[in-house]
């Protein structure tokens, strides 16, 4: 559960050119409880991500996401979307471990709404997919 302080920066963020996020995934039942130096929603409550929405550059859209505060347990999958008549194709994709500044660069062609999405894996267990500010763009 998202403290008040943590929906208030989303909504917020969610305004401005980018969405700050911060990263949950849910608590282990009893059966299955932590120390608390280990658990991995804990851990993973402590990163925050930021999200900027897509821009155009070049040919390319680019799309920035940055991860603070986040140990090296902290696995990241981020993808660079485009709009299609059937759903959301994925553009290009990046993994990677920890606190990160990370830039998604694909081609562009046409008029599109474009996002970035991200998750975090911890010990195995995957958050949703937390969803960047859409920018429509237009390639030509």
């Amino acid at each position: 559960m998202k403290s008040a302080h943590q929906l208030k920066r989303v909504t917020a963020a969610a305004t401005a050119s980018s969405a700050l996020l911060a990263v949950g995934l849910l608590a282990a039942g009893p059966a299955q409880a932590a120390k608390p130096d280990t658990d991995s929603a804990t851990r993973a409550l402590a990163c925050v991500v930021e999200l900027n929405a897509p821009t155009r550059g070049g040919a390319g859209v680019t799309a920035s996401v940055v991860t603070r505060g986040c140990g090296q347990g902290v696995k990241w999958n981020a993808k660079l979307q485009s709009s299609r008549w059937w759903g959301w194709a994925d553009d290009a994709q990046q993994t990677w471990y920890g606190s990160q500044s990370r830039r998604l660069t694909a081609p562009c062609a046409g008029v599109h709404d474009h996002r970035v999405i991200v998750r975090a894996v911890v010990d195995g267990q995957v958050s949703p997919w937390k969803v960047g500010p859409t920018a429509r763009l237009n390639c030509g």
